[in-house]
């Protein structure tokens, strides 16, 4: 394994438990696979990121009001067919479980999700 990969999985690794450790977490897998295909612009604890070239920025998912009227099913049908040019799709990438997973992970970063 080259030095490059093992430092960033090394970071994973020590971020990760500490972004999961909450109750009301997610699954360690559904974090694994936000680390790897969503961190890069919606960043690792999920807060979003800078305005990209088309001009908007990647999602906050740790805003309440995202969550509110969006089903588990919305959530899978954007990952799985993207948002034209800003996110890309992931349909045939992430297996049924996988997408699951994913969604959850999402759920889990909503702050008013303990309340409800």
């Amino acid at each position: 394994m080259r030095k490059g990969k093992r430092l960033v999985l090394g970071v994973l690794a020590l971020a990760l438990p500490a972004g999961c450790s909450r109750a009301g977490a997610g699954s360690p897998e559904g974090a694994t696979l936000f680390a790897t295909y969503c961190s890069r612009c919606h960043g690792l604890e999920g807060k979003g990121g800078l305005s990209t070239d088309a001009g908007s920025a990647p999602r906050n998912f740790r805003d309440p009001s995202f969550h509110k009227g969006r089903t588990d099913a919305d959530l899978r049908a954007t990952i799985e067919g993207g948002r034209g040019t800003v996110m890309p799709p992931f349909r045939g990438l992430l297996q049924p479980a996988q997408l699951d997973a994913l969604v959850q992970h999402l759920r889990s970063l909503d702050p008013g999700r303990s309340s409800r």
